[in-house]
């Protein structure tokens, strides 16, 4: 004889008695729940005598409680949480308290002697003891923002290559200000020394340092033009102003340069700062640097003419040099300001 049993509007079983008792002794099932013998016909489980006796004929049969016979012998279940170890027999209460402290999951398997393993949320009697799901994706709650966002391996790899490339042109950069500095300052301290003294030799060491100066200052120059080549490839994804090569290239147009170098530097500063998370704070690029460069580079230039006539270039034979050489040493507090922001902005892509 099966049981069926509507709990919370839904139907479930058919169960044995022997199962029927086993919710009962789980609080599972009531007197006022309804029971169907036949799946049809349902009416409260107390008029059951079998399931709830009357009162003075004792406490419902539970199971454990009655001496084992052939017709009330609690039946026993195989368990196996990851469908190769077999552990068992238990009873049904103790498979459920496995359940109910999550040893077992609606994924693991459960049987009796003799039927294939099926997993817990197809068979009825423990269906109503399965722990909940986990909650969907779509339904967890939304994490907080993070300014270091979880990125693809490929992702990571460009991210790492494009860090490497910039880094070594940027070290690249640095050695060649540092060694300028240095031959400039010998190829001066030189023409000095030659001035007091009027050797050859110091004369011709003069000149050397100096070739060689302005040679690591070219190089300097280009490694400067590879790094801004790479800042502006970065920010493309983001609507750049200009491509790198457009970037680039028109600081090489006569006069136009005079504003283009604005473009170059300070609008890439800006626009790098305005696609900064806020959570970023911390790390900018730093347009007051950016336009003093700009400022600093034109003006020499708009006095490149006077140097044609040397009447009129000596009020400005120092000023020119010294503006200059602002210039040259500001670039490498720029360039860095620019690298720490770009390597920021690729991390939030």
């Amino acid at each position: 004889m099966g049981y069926y049993v509507r709990i919370g509007g839904r139907a479930f079983g058919p169960f044995s008695e022997q199962d029927v008792l086993t919710l009962i002794a789980q609080n599972r099932v009531n007197r006022t729940d309804s029971v169907s013998a036949d799946g049809k016909t349902w009416r409260a489980a107390g008029g059951f005598p079998e399931l709830f006796p009357v009162k003075g004929e004792g406490k419902p049969p539970v199971q454990g409680q009655t001496p084992p016979t052939r017709e009330n012998a609690p039946e026993e279940w195989y368990v196996s949480r990851d469908g190769r170890q077999t552990l068992g027999p238990y009873p049904a209460p103790s498979v459920i308290g496995m359940l109910l402290n999550r040893q077992l999951t609606r994924n693991s398997y459960v049987w009796k002697k003799g039927e294939r393993p099926r997993p817990f949320d197809q068979e009825s009697l423990f269906y109503l003891f399965l722990p909940p799901e986990e909650p969907a994706a779509e339904d967890a709650p939304p994490e907080k923002p993070n300014p270091v966002r979880r990125i693809s391996k490929r992702r990571a790899a460009e991210v790492r290559d494009f860090e490497k490339r910039v880094s070594g042109n940027y070290v690249g950069y640095l050695c060649s200000f540092g060694a300028t500095l240095v031959l400039a300052f010998l190829d001066t301290a030189m023409h000095v020394l030659n001035a007091g003294y009027e050797s050859d030799g110091l004369g011709l060491a003069a000149k050397l340092f100096g070739g060689i100066s302005v040679l690591s200052w070219l190089f300097c120059v280009a490694v400067s033009f590879v790094l801004m080549y790479r800042f502006w490839s970065a920010v493309q994804p983001y609507g750049a102003a200009a491509t790198p090569g457009k970037a680039v290239g028109f600081c090489f147009i006569p006069f136009f340069n005079l504003y283009w170098i604005f473009v170059c530097y300070f609008v890439l500063a800006r626009d790098i700062n305005r696609h900064l998370p806020e959570e970023w704070h911390g790390v900018r690029a730093s347009e007051f640097d950016a336009f003093s460069f700009c400022v600093m580079s034109v003006i020499p230039l708009s006095f490149c003419g006077l140097l044609a006539d040397q009447a009129l270039f000596r009020p400005f034979s120092v000023v020119v040099p010294f503006l200059f050489f602002v210039a040259f040493m500001i670039q490498p507090v720029v360039i860095t300001s620019l690298k720490n922001a770009v390597f920021a902005l690729i991390e939030t892509q």
